[in-house]
């Protein structure tokens, strides 16, 4: 049987309802999961400032107290020993860049 044209806008306004219709809803699960991914950005994001604080504070420590151990004992360590009290402060420094570059992305 032959459809009629009206027959035929009839299915067309249906499908094209329809279409309607899932857009309206991927619109929303869209804007849902939009509030969900801002939300926990802003929890990573306080996370994240909360442990570069900290880690701050404990990278300051251990160059202050590499410091003050080579400037006391300096005199005292062997050359294997130096090398060791530097490869500590090096590696501090380097992860107070890396917390650094932590706090400029955010």
């Amino acid at each position: 049987m032959k459809k009629t044209k009206r027959d035929l806008l009839l299915e067309t306004d249906r499908r094209l309802q329809e279409i309607v219709q899932d857009l309206f809803m991927t619109k929303q699960e869209l804007e849902k999961k939009n509030k969900e991914l801002e939300r926990s950005n802003k929890e990573l994001e306080e996370f994240a400032l909360a442990a570069s604080h900290h880690l701050q504070e404990s990278v300051r420590k251990i160059i202050g107290f590499t410091q003050a151990f080579s400037k006391e004992f300096g005199g005292k360590m062997d050359k294997n020993s130096k090398e060791n009290m530097a490869f500590i402060a090096e590696r501090a420094q380097r992860m107070r860049m890396l917390i650094k570059d932590i706090l400029e992305f955010l």
